[in-house]
């Protein structure tokens, strides 16, 4: 259980909004943001003790783009991206050990259409092999799922989609779980005239052995109420939660709120949940022990708060320790990832800058 978050360490770059982050080991970060010159620009770091040092980044090689993914494969990364021209974009890169250059290796290219709300996952096939599988809105406001296979020279052939198994959507995240062929969706369903914002809906998936296709299981119905902002971790507590997912929302309130799913054969029942105060730019990771989970958010000061939360076996969700001491910082981006141990790392957007920072769980 953690009941302390405290600071180790950090570092800044340049301008940068639209952040995402990973990590290759304890020691080696990377992020990716849309830079102040409005381009894709990956990052690496290396974190050791209370030092983060800047390693390579990716240099000119990629243009303008409006949101961005992460995914790792490897030492490959990934990165999604709605392009310039407003349509999804695959792009590999090489990401050799202490990170001292970031290579672009290749992308899909004309393989996807118009995109918005871009996420990524990996999972593993029935054939055991790992495809990424991006979540999206389309062009006509609707969910697909989209599944790629990452070749051995960095390109990209398109495995399959889910075709027209989801409605209109105004958020989504996605997640999926080691070594399976499952995937949960969380997504804000599309607000109507009558009400300004949608509701939460979870809908899980299982991918065909080959990654052709994917079938739509069950969802979470009306269990939840009004959103307008959604994050997700997978979860790992035997005793009652496997697969389980944790969401953490913007409610109709304006306040975080982590509730805890458990996915069935064919539904998903809803369990244990836990409100906070004023939150935004919400973001959620598995971190600090076996059944710790932190979450990542904007406060109503404008100021960055960690909450660490523990997933009981019953479901129940109980707050456990919280770090919110940064006053005077602007935050409007936040972005959280596990790394080993009893360390998680944020980058986040701060006055527009791209700050990173390491925290200790115990």
């Amino acid at each position: 259980m953690v009941t302390t978050i405290k600071p180790i360490g950090g570092n800044s770059a340049g301008e940068a909004s639209k952040i995402a982050v990973q990590a290759f080991s304890s020691s080696e970060i990377l992020t990716a943001c849309k830079n102040g010159s409005n381009n894709l620009e990956l990052i690496g770091w290396l974190s050791s003790g209370m030092t983060v040092t800047r390693a390579a980044d990716s240099g000119h090689h990629a243009g303008h783009v409006d949101e961005v993914a992460l995914s790792l494969l490897g030492r490959r990364a990934v990165t999604a991206v709605r392009s310039g021209s407003g349509h999804l974009l695959l792009i590999s890169w090489e990401c050799p050990p202490q990170l001292g250059s970031i290579t672009r290796l290749a992308d899909s290219g004309t393989l996807a259409g118009a995109a918005s709300l871009i996420c990524a996952t990996t999972v593993l096939t029935g054939f055991g092999t790992e495809v990424l599988v991006t979540a999206l809105r389309t062009g006509s406001g609707k969910l697909k799922l989209i599944s790629w296979q990452l070749q051995g020279d960095g390109s990209f052939t398109r495995l399959g989609d889910s075709g027209s198994n989801a409605g209109k959507v105004d958020s989504i995240a996605i997640t999926s779980f080691p070594g399976t062929d499952l995937i949960v969706t969380a997504v804000q369903t599309s607000h109507s005239i009558l009400a300004l914002h949608g509701r939460l809906k979870l809908i899980a998936w299982r991918m065909a052995p080959n990654g052709a296709t994917f079938t739509r299981l069950g969802d979470s119905a009306d269990q939840a109420g009004v959103i307008s902002e959604v994050a997700m971790a997978a979860t790992s507590v035997p005793e009652f939660f496997s697969p389980g997912v944790l969401t953490a929302v913007k409610n109709g309130s304006g306040n975080l709120e982590v509730i805890a799913w458990r996915v069935l054969n064919d539904g998903i029942q809803r369990f244990g949940t836990s409100e906070a105060g004023t939150a935004s730019k919400i973001a959620i990771t598995k971190a600090g022990g076996p059944s710790s989970y932190v979450a990542s958010m904007r406060r109503g000061s404008n100021d960055i708060e960690l909450i660490a939360y523990e997933l009981a076996g019953n479901g129940a969700v109980t707050r456990t320790a919280s770090f919110g001491e940064r006053q005077g910082t602007d935050v409007s981006e936040t972005a959280i990832q596990s790394l080993a141990g009893d360390e998680a790392v944020t980058a986040i957007r701060n006055r527009n800058f791209l700050n990173v920072n390491t925290w200790r769980l115990t």
